[in-house]
């Protein structure tokens, strides 16, 4: 049996914790939405395989909640169908998101041809269309009255 390294365990924590980070500076940096670039209203995570979140950028984090629910919707949707260079749209409130402004990426990660996680952002858009300017009318019937709706 191998004895625990917890140099090593915290080198590859913060190590993880960076990605995250960096994610999340190219997702402000290039961010088009208003929310994201000037609130940081977005989140940044890689999961493992199971869709379990191992790290997250900790300047951005309002959204982790919806990363794990949409995880296990995606992975009981796309199971065995993903490959290399795969990313997943979807911003589906019956898919575990909250509501359409708010919209996931999600990208597959491979290693040596095998799946052994994914990347993850979750970032809120000031207008995807709708009935109301901003997306989120109240006097809405429907879900699509709300904006372009993204099921995945």
């Amino acid at each position: 049996m191998k004895e625990f390294d917890p140099v090593l365990v915290e080198i590859m924590k913060n190590e993880l914790i960076s990605i995250g980070e960096e994610m999340g500076i190219t997702m402000k940096r290039t961010a088009r939405s208003l929310a994201a670039r000037e609130a940081s209203d977005f989140s940044t995570a890689l999961v493992d395989a199971r869709g379990s979140l191992i790290a997250q950028g900790l300047t951005h984090g309002i959204h982790l909640g919806y990363i794990k629910g949409v995880m296990s919707w995606l992975l009981e949707k796309f199971r065995g169908n993903l490959q290399p260079g795969d990313v997943i749209v979807s911003n589906d409130p019956y898919g575990g998101m909250s509501h359409l402004p708010d919209i996931v990426l999600v990208a597959p990660i491979f290693w040596r041809d095998q799946l052994v996680g994914f990347s993850a952002i979750v970032c809120h858009h000031t207008d995807i269309g709708g009935r109301f300017p901003g997306g989120m009318g109240i006097a809405c019937a429907e879900m699509y009255e709300e904006g372009c709706a993204c099921p995945a």
